[in-house]
């Protein structure tokens, strides 16, 4: 339960839909990844929406940034993901 917690405080640092389209995306594309996938989606979501550089993040490498290429076109695809809304 204490790993859940820790998680959630993190996820409080981010808006409401960078979490749930992070969220989408991981379940969509990813779902062998663990959590920190998440985490990384949620950085670089934020950060696309502050057009800056966010203060959770550290340096990127020239990988990361083909990740971060590969999850600004992912989410500029529309996508029906309803499904994950209760």
């Amino acid at each position: 339960m204490n790993i859940m917690k820790t998680e959630m405080a993190y996820w409080q640092k981010f808006d409401v839909d960078v979490v749930m389209g992070a969220l989408k995306a991981h379940i969509n594309q990813r779902q062998e990844y663990r959590e920190s996938y998440t985490r990384g989606i949620m950085r670089n979501m934020q950060e696309k929406k502050n057009g800056k550089k966010s203060a959770l993040n550290y340096s990127i490498s020239k990988s990361q940034k083909a990740k971060q290429s590969i999850a600004d076109n992912f989410a500029a695809t529309p996508r029906d993901l309803d499904f994950l809304v209760e």
